[in-house]
């Protein structure tokens, strides 16, 4: 076997060139461990810098580093995930990570876990609990007058708007007609679209996109729609600019949280 040759021949021949060899193999050695030692304590502050916690990590620090610092500091990361390291991996997930252009995205990595870029933060997460959640069919009608609950947070009621005044970000004053009602609140669809005060529209994808919502965001947000399907509110977020068809704006939707 090679390593009883080396052992038992090639280690004695040089010992006999330099009687020291051994001394200075050992010498060697233990500054090599020194180093490591002080790398992976160097790592460990890096981690303590960048991570939020132990699967979600600041963008905007993990940028300020070396790519030598961004790749131990990966690569120490995922150790500590259990996901099996290469330096293919690696390099995989520092590209996209270092990509400014692109503020989201994802790498498969082994075992089932992903790497989650969303604009500012970065994450390592099961596949399976990533599983794209349909977005619900589920209407629910408002009823007039009646706080409605459409989520364990939020409620709405609709009302007769009882004075001028600027609205607030919990209200929106509305002119409807006969054949607006029943209105609905359900959650948003990317091809939604909303009317801006120029006249033209715009798709929710695109205001949530602008908002910089993450991709798990936008699948909790929640529209009121007239009874043809118009949206009037992508609640917290925009209203839409549906003109006073009466000349005043005589309805009102108010939301609360709880």
């Amino acid at each position: 076997m090679l390593r009883n040759r080396i052992r038992h021949q090639v280690l004695p021949d040089l010992q006999r060139e330099n009687p020291a060899l051994l001394a200075h193999v050992q010498s060697y050695a233990d500054q090599l461990q020194q180093l490591l030692t002080i790398g992976h304590e160097r790592v460990g502050q890096l981690l303590n810098q960048v991570l939020i916690d132990a699967t979600t990590g600041r963008l905007s620090v993990f940028l300020t580093l070396t790519g030598a610092q961004q790749a131990a500091l990966l690569t120490a990361w995922f150790k500590q995930r259990g996901v099996a390291v290469t330096t293919a991996y690696v390099k995989m997930a520092q590209q996209l990570l270092t990509n400014s252009v692109k503020p989201q995205g994802e790498v498969d990595l082994p075992s089932g876990i992903k790497l989650i870029k969303r604009y500012q933060t970065f994450s390592l997460l099961e596949a399976t609990k990533l599983a794209e959640n349909p977005q619900s069919d589920r209407r629910i009608v408002l009823i007039f007058n009646q706080w409605v609950q459409f989520t364990p947070q939020m409620a709405l009621k609709l009302s007769h708007r009882r004075f001028e005044s600027e609205q607030s970000a919990t209200e929106m004053a509305l002119a409807l007609q006969p054949d607006d009602f029943p209105l609905t609140v359900r959650q948003a669809q990317s091809h939604d679209q909303i009317r801006l005060a120029s006249g033209g529209h715009k798709t929710v994808r695109r205001i949530l996109i602008d908002h910089k919502l993450t991709v798990e965001e936008r699948q909790h947000q929640w529209v009121v729609t007239t009874a043809s399907g118009e949206v009037l509110w992508l609640i917290g977020i925009q209203r839409s600019a549906r003109p006073a068809s009466l000349g005043e704006r005589n309805y009102e939707l108010q939301l609360r949280y709880s």
